[in-house]
């Protein structure tokens, strides 16, 4: 079987998209290289493994949303937004909706951010980092709806998604 490259696969005890893998191509010997989705160390899967991955269909792959509460390292608030269990280097990656994404820049501080109505992005300077934008999405729910979120801190804060929640 033969994979290529940015394809999502997952082997046949795993589930999506815990464990799923995205395809970065072949060594020399033949072995499969890939990396963990949403990030991560390089995998060399040997050839005799290659049948225990298939590709996932993209009807799997497709996000569903759930609300969610998420805390951060030095906030004592948590703040509720939306997940679709996807991480970036094993931390949640939460969208918010504009009333709870004011509450978290707050929360911040008061340079820590602002809300820019022209991009309709938050905007975070973060200690000594360049500004961030977090440009507004809209994701789909699983009744059929759709919610605009920010994806503030998504793919590069320490987000923490709560237990039980």
């Amino acid at each position: 079987m033969s994979f290529q490259k940015n394809e999502i696969i997952v082997r046949d005890d795993g589930k999506y998209p815990d464990g799923a893998l995205v395809v970065d191509g072949y060594d020399a010997s033949g072995a499969l290289l890939a990396h963990p989705l949403g990030g991560g160390f390089q995998l060399i899967i040997p050839p005799s493994d290659h049948s225990r991955f298939a590709v996932v269909p993209e009807e799997e792959r497709t996000p569903i949303f759930t609300r969610t509460k998420f805390s951060f390292e030095g906030l004592e608030e948590s703040f509720t937004g939306w997940a679709d269990g996807k991480n970036w280097n094993g931390w949640a990656m939460p969208r918010f909706e504009f009333a709870d994404a004011q509450r978290l820049i707050a929360a911040l501080g008061q340079d820590a951010g602002k809300y820019d109505p022209g991009d309709d992005a938050f905007i975070t300077m973060m200690e000594a980092s360049e500004p961030e934008n977090w440009c507004a999405e809209i994701i789909h729910l699983p009744d059929g709806g759709t919610v605009k979120v920010y994806p503030i801190g998504a793919g590069s804060w320490i987000w923490e998604q709560e237990d039980g929640s």
